[in-house]
């Protein structure tokens, strides 16, 4: 069996860093411009609360930020290139993931795997690694990260605290005990009704306003939609990507037996 203790009893960890997404969650949702908050750091002493760090990634397009790339090298984590690619998104969370799957496989040793990001796409990624035994810690921005991915892994660290709230305004939390679901469960049940699947991700960006959901910023949308899962509201689930080899999309459907649900849309 591999020993996955080192000689002082300390866990074997490996960080992995999502870079884009937690710029973007702190571009959007705290308008930082530049991030100067001595993220890699606090990210390694994170880390460093669950064992001895023996593998460190960051993943993201460095090309336009340099100065972060040095920061992280600085702390031992080795920023890993991924460029855009045809003017899209780069996608580092396929990267990322592939390599955390290698790890897997190469270094057994490694009991503790520390994933930064909010990304909902790697929740696949932490049932795997925990059907491995591995245990899976998950830090990202609590406005950012899908409850999906904070319920699969062993823990989730909010970002916001081990950076200390340094980006200005703080998060902005909505009263649910107000909330009117109704435009928001009647949007969903008319997109359901004229299209094969409703989204996700394409909900969150393209669909929510402040007309239909009350929200300005996507991190007020990400925090209903959370809600609207965990109340039992709405429903995920998976659809079979149509490129080849690529990953299920995450689609979410009303739960119409919710009482919500049927007096807003009926049955």
């Amino acid at each position: 069996m591999t020993q996955r203790i080192d000689a002082e009893g300390k866990d074997r960890v490996g960080l992995f860093v999502d870079y884009e997404n937690i710029r973007f969650g702190l571009q959007d949702g705290y308008g930082a411009e530049r991030i100067e908050l001595e993220l890699s750091t606090r990210l390694r002493e994170m880390a460093e609360q669950y064992g001895r760090v023996v593998l460190a990634n960051a993943y993201g397009d460095w090309t336009a930020d340099s100065h972060t790339a040095r920061d992280f090298r600085r702390q031992q984590i080795q920023p890993r290139l991924v460029l855009s690619e045809n003017g899209s998104a780069s996608r580092p969370d396929l990267s990322m993931s592939l390599d955390a799957l290698e790890t897997l496989l190469e270094r057994p040793e490694i009991g503790v795997y520390v994933l930064a990001t909010g990304d909902a796409d790697f929740q696949e990624l932490t049932l795997r690694l925990k059907r491995a035994n591995r245990t899976v810690v998950v830090c990202g921005l609590e406005s950012h990260t899908s409850y999906d991915l904070r319920s699969a892994a062993d823990r989730f660290v909010p970002l916001e605290a081990i950076i200390g709230l340094k980006l200005g305004q703080p998060l902005k939390r909505i009263d649910f005990s107000m909330y009117d679901w109704a435009p928001l469960i009647q949007l969903v049940d008319g997109l359901e009704r004229n299209m094969p699947f409703v989204g996700l991700g394409w909900l969150l960006k393209k669909k929510l306003n402040s007309e239909n959901s009350g929200c300005q910023t996507t991190q007020e949308k990400q925090q209903v939609m959370d809600r609207a899962v965990e109340d039992g509201i709405v429903v995920l689930h998976k659809v079979d990507n149509i490129e080849d080899a690529a990953d299920p999309v995450t689609a979410c459907r009303l739960n119409r037996e919710h009482p919500l649900v049927k007096e807003f849309v009926g049955a």
